[in-house]
């Protein structure tokens, strides 16, 4: 498959997006934002209330972490929501195949320096891009750059 360079999915399929939300301040420090892969289930009817399925971790160190999946979420309502970037277009034959691949994904409980909220999202990424799934080919660079425009857009009012 080639490689997709828009930044809307084509007509039929579904849009996938990083989608990131605040997660609070360690002391001095503000934490790195938490981040979920969402398949944007919409009716394209309505798309000021847009609804998918999330996949994130979720848990502790001391708990362990675990992958959570969020059907029917409103994404973009959560207080924390701060701003999406597009990945790419999911063809809804292929939905139950995307899930499966999501949850092969490892959760690294073992290793204390893991950003378990980060990492296993961006872990997914890479491995949609692996399995061939129409997801844009980002650098790590690249798609911390986007990141940090979705969030700005979202301070700005524009998402």
């Amino acid at each position: 498959s080639t490689t997709p360079t828009r930044s809307r999915p084509p007509s039929g399929s579904y849009p996938i997006y990083l989608v990131q939300y605040y997660a609070g301040h360690n002391g001095h420090r503000r934490r790195p934002n938490h981040l979920h892969i969402v398949v944007d289930t919409s009716d394209s009817r309505d798309k000021r209330e847009p609804v998918g399925s999330a996949f994130f971790v979720h848990g502790s160190l001391a708990q362990g972490y675990r992958l959570v999946r969020k059907d029917c979420y409103r994404y973009c309502r959560v207080n924390e929501y701060r701003g999406r970037v597009y990945l790419g277009a999911l063809d809804p034959l292929k939905l139950e195949e995307f899930y499966r691949q999501l949850w092969r994904v490892e959760i690294r409980n073992y290793d204390a320096m893991w950003c378990h909220r980060q990492e296993w999202a961006l872990a997914a990424y890479r491995r949609l891009l692996a399995q061939g799934f129409d997801v844009l080919y980002l650098g790590k660079e690249a798609l911390h750059y986007r990141l940090r425009e979705a969030e700005e857009s979202w301070e700005q009012g524009d998402d």
